[in-house]
């Protein structure tokens, strides 16, 4: 790719969505990279508990998968290789690295690579993952996994829904999810409602369940950059509170 198409191609891209009676229109940002650039602020993040064994997926690539059986990965943690061996197992056919008897030392990024055929012509699409532990003392208490501590971009006047996704574990320890902005309630100090918090979702995946209420603006405002927005989960085990910051794209 030219120079000059990178910067035509990066931006924010609208999409309305409409119906006879409803319309909505997504916002999104595509940011392009060069090739062998690694970007750890757009990794999935995932959750494994001390003590206990544990599949981590390559997430994301079965619209690049013809035959699970030709499915072939290469794991990497850090930029490191990793040696199927005793410590992490993974075979031709799967999507997901097998890691025995999880530590603290297991956490960390890895990056999972796919090799795959269009029309004749050979591709890699690589995932980063995000690795998180959890002792044994606090699986069952609430994980905020997003946010992850990084501001969230966005653009004055546009759309933006911020999720705040918390690792459950078990469904009966659900937590309490709620959105704080400078420590006053949204619907307090947002009485016109141009800040809202969304509904309360509940989804099973890979490695577990979780939790998430979306915190979504009608249109970002100057004052938007300099509050301080706040996810709260809380369940009868303990309870985890991240602040996030918006800041002009």
């Amino acid at each position: 790719m030219s120079r000059n198409n990178f910067n035509l191609t990066y931006g924010c891209y609208s999409c309305p969505c409409r119906n006879s009676s409803f319309c909505v229109e997504v916002t999104m940002s595509l940011n392009v990279i060069k090739k062998n650039e690694v970007r750890y602020d757009i990794a999935y993040e995932q959750i494994a508990f001390e003590q206990s064994s544990y599949h981590m997926f390559c997430p994301d690539i079965s619209d690049f998968i013809e035959n699970d059986s030709n499915v072939h990965l290469q794991w990497f943690k850090g930029e490191e290789s990793l040696e199927n061996k005793i410590k992490y197992k993974y075979s031709d056919g799967t999507k997901y690295i097998h890691i025995t008897e999880v530590m603290k030392d297991d956490e960390g990024y890895y990056k999972c690579e796919l090799q795959f055929t269009h029309q004749n012509k050979e591709y890699a699409i690589t995932r980063i993952i995000h690795l998180q532990t959890v002792g044994q003392l606090k699986r069952d208490h609430p994980v905020i996994t997003y946010p992850n501590h990084k501001p969230i971009t966005a653009t004055l006047g546009s759309k933006l829904l911020i999720p705040c996704k918390v690792y459950t574990g078990n469904e009966k320890n659900a937590p309490v999810v709620w959105w704080l902005a400078n420590d006053s309630f949204i619907d307090i100090l947002f009485e016109d409602g141009r800040v809202i918090e969304g509904t309360f979702q509940e989804t099973t995946e890979s490695d577990g369940h979780y939790i998430e209420v979306s915190l979504i603006f009608e249109n970002v405002k100057e004052e938007d950059f300099n509050t301080e927005y706040k996810c709260i989960a809380r369940n009868d085990y303990g309870s985890q509170v991240l602040p996030t910051q918006i800041k002009r794209a």
